[in-house]
């Protein structure tokens, strides 16, 4: 039978998949493009110095013959991917971390774009204020901190009321006659 488009395990073997890609594709090149952001940062040029064609000009020293080397494709099989054994029916959806590396499914990309993206992503000594813009109107007019506040002050009402009342609760009641 097939499964259809909403199902669970599916579902879970799209998300398998997904954390393959992010793995493997979307952190090099979040890598590469937080690199050449600081070299504009840094006043440095970061356009690509294109290599004369050795074709259309053979007697000039700098140029190369054009080559493309041929990318492996991505292999989303599941037998290829490492969380797609635990995304059968019936499986725990969340792991931990360390659960994860007891049972040693961990993608290969990791352990060597990880290091990586540490070694890429130091920030300089340089203090940066990082701003939201999400919200900038509220944060101006004070609503969000008045809004979290509020919030706040409703939780702590209610974790006290509900310790009174469970005080109230332990307390033995007297029994009182009607008359």
């Amino acid at each position: 039978m097939s499964k259809g488009l909403r199902s669970k395990a599916l579902r879970r073997y799209r998300t398998a998949k997904r954390h393959v890609i992010e793995e493997v594709l979307e952190l090099p090149r979040t890598i590469e493009s937080y690199r050449k952001m600081k070299m504009i940062q840094r006043g440095q040029d970061i356009t690509p110095v294109a290599k004369l064609n050795k074709f259309l000009y053979p007697e000039d020293e700098n140029a190369e013959f054009p080559q493309s080397i041929p990318k492996p494709p991505l292999d989303l099989r599941s037998e290829r991917v490492p969380l797609s054994g635990l995304a059968g029916p019936r499986g725990r959806r969340k792991f931990d971390a360390e659960e994860l590396a007891e049972s040693r499914i961990v993608l290969k990309a990791d352990r060597n774009t990880r290091q990586l993206a540490r070694s890429f992503m130091d920030l300089e000594d340089e203090q940066f204020t990082v701003q939201s813009t999400a919200r900038l109107g509220h944060y101006k007019t004070g609503k969000a901190k008045k809004y979290a506040a509020n919030k706040l002050s409703k939780i702590a009402a209610s974790r006290t009321t509900t310790k009174s009342k469970k005080e109230t609760r332990a307390a033995p009641k007297s029994k009182t006659k009607r008359r």
